[in-house]
């Protein structure tokens, strides 16, 4: 058995302080885990008379933990409660549902989070450590290469984003993407026929806008704009009609717009459509 500890606050070995357990394994015993920044009670015991022994608790002994950081309160063990604790608390975002939604192509969802974040790894991520590090737009070749410029300000990225503007209903959605992002807050989220349609337009045309971006960077590939469009409406489409969609009005409009099968196709998720 092996156990990995370190003292975050008091002595070592005195029962007052801080123990930061940092993996419990072995010794033929089903425990293993990983805790931080709390005082534990938790299948580990100090030997406080030389403060080198170390006992594991079987798995048949009541354990607990302390979290005091937290809520105070003792409560049974378990790796929810673990995750809490370990966890930094975090407030939700208004755009989470923009990304998140039981329609979303995960692949799509997965860039835009990070989109949102600012994280993808764009020329201005290296330019915080390295000044001198300046690279292009892979598209214009002009402008420095950013979040906000790739999404929508760059020629063709805006030309692919305005094609899909027309198909989404987003005729006065703007085109910078920080006030974009708050327009689209803006309006309802629901599951309505034409909130999934934008939501997957926007994770769309993030997704393949990113891969252009990196085919022209690593690989000095280029799609005419006529194909990638082509490419991110068929991936729409298709995942739409994936979808079992209540007959009404606009559900009848999105149908003409994207060419879709009128008496809907086999599929698990039923939208609200908001006539």
């Amino acid at each position: 058995m092996v156990v990995l500890m370190s003292c975050v606050s008091g002595e070592e070995g005195d029962g007052n302080g801080d123990m930061r357990v940092i993996m419990v394994y072995g010794g033929g015993y089903s425990c293993s885990m990983v805790a931080v920044r709390m005082k534990w009670v938790l299948g580990v015991e100090l030997d406080n008379e030389n403060g080198s022994g170390v006992r594991l608790f079987n798995e048949r002994e009541k354990m607990h933990h302390n979290k005091e950081s937290k809520t105070g309160k003792v409560v049974p063990f378990s790796v929810k409660a673990v995750w809490n604790d370990l966890c930094d608390d975090w407030h939700n975002v208004k755009w989470a549902r923009l990304v998140w939604f039981s329609q979303c192509i995960p692949r799509h969802s997965f860039t835009t989070w990070v989109a949102l974040q600012s994280k993808l790894k764009i020329q201005d991520k290296y330019m915080i450590v390295d000044h001198q590090f300046a690279q292009s737009c892979p598209f214009c070749l002009s402008q420095k290469d950013s979040h906000k410029h790739l999404f929508f300000e760059c020629d063709y990225p805006n030309e692919v984003w305005n094609v899909f503007k027309g198909l989404g209903r987003l005729d006065h959605a703007p085109d910078s993407w920080p006030d974009l992002i708050e327009y689209l807050q803006q309006r309802p989220i629901n599951k309505s026929v034409w909130s999934i349609i934008q939501r997957l337009i926007l994770g769309a045309c993030v997704y393949y806008i990113w891969q252009e971006r990196n085919l022209r960077l690593f690989q000095e590939k280029s799609r005419p704009l006529v194909n990638l469009v082509n490419i991110i409406k068929k991936n729409i489409t298709l995942k739409l009609n994936g979808l079992t969609i209540k007959k009404s009005r606009q559900a009848k409009l999105a149908f003409e717009l994207w060419n879709l099968n009128g008496d809907g196709c086999k599929g698990k998720t039923v939208t609200n459509d908001l006539s």
